[in-house]
């Protein structure tokens, strides 16, 4: 195995595009957590700087974000939050356990928490 030839080259988001922005109060937001993991896969919830949310990356068949992500554009379809100060790592909605991941160390969430932020205190 030949690892010398094998060129990696890091390529930072620069610009996040968030498409369809929706703020729940938390127990809305965890029971349709809940119901996502039931019916469509299993997800978890991000945490960061005060917001827990889901954020649904946008399909690359999209034209627009097919064409950006070289550019460092993140397209998101959709983020749903909810104000959560306290991290927790688990939420539970009725028989369901739901995995809620302290992503503040990752750039792209912190991104995003913040910006959340501030739209909330306009």
């Amino acid at each position: 195995m030949i690892e010398n030839n094998i060129e990696i080259e890091y390529r930072p988001i620069k610009k996040i595009v968030i498409l369809n922005l929706v703020e729940l109060d938390k127990e809305e937001l965890f029971k349709r957590a809940s119901a996502i993991r039931m019916v469509e896969q299993p997800i978890f919830l991000n945490w960061a700087e005060g917001i827990v949310f889901i954020a649904i990356p946008a399909s690359l068949e999209i034209t627009e974000v097919d064409d950006n992500v070289m550019k460092g554009i993140a397209y998101f379809e959709g983020v749903t939050y909810s104000i959560m100060p306290k991290y927790q790592p688990e939420t539970q909605v009725a028989a369901d356990k739901i995995p809620i991941v302290d992503q503040s160390r990752f750039p792209v969430f912190r991104a995003i928490a913040n910006w959340i932020n501030k739209r909330k205190n306009l």
